[in-house]
C-alpha cells in the first residue's frame, strides 16, 4: 500500500524512533522521498523540546524523548 505523500515523515519516524536508536538522516529521505527541510520546523522543535538530539548524520531520541514517545510522533503527523 502506498502511503501519502503528506504521512511519510510520520510513518518514517514511528518506526525510527521506537527502535531507540540513531536514525541516520539519509534514510529519511531515502524512504519518504522528501528532503530534511520538510520536516526542519519539526525537528527543531523536538530539540528544543529535548526530545531528540541532532549530529551531522543523524536524529537520535533522548531519555526525555523516551518518556514523551507519543507527543514527538505527534509533531510529524498532518493536519486533517
Amino acid at each position: 500500500e502506498q502511503i501519502e505523500l503528506a504521512d511519510r515523515p510520520f510513518e518514517f519516524f514511528m518506526n525510527r524512533f521506537r527502535l531507540l536508536e540513531a536514525v541516520p538522516k539519509a534514510e529519511f529521505t531515502a524512504y519518504t522521498g522528501l528532503p530534511e527541510s520538510a520536516v526542519k520546523n519539526q525537528i527543531d522543535f523536538a530539540i528544543q523540546q529535548n526530545y531528540i538530539v541532532e549530529n551531522d548524520d543523524s536524529w537520535q531520541i533522548t531519555e526525555h524523548g523516551k518518556l514523551f514517545l507519543n507527543e514527538l510522533l505527534e509533531l510529524f503527523l498532518t493536519e486533517s
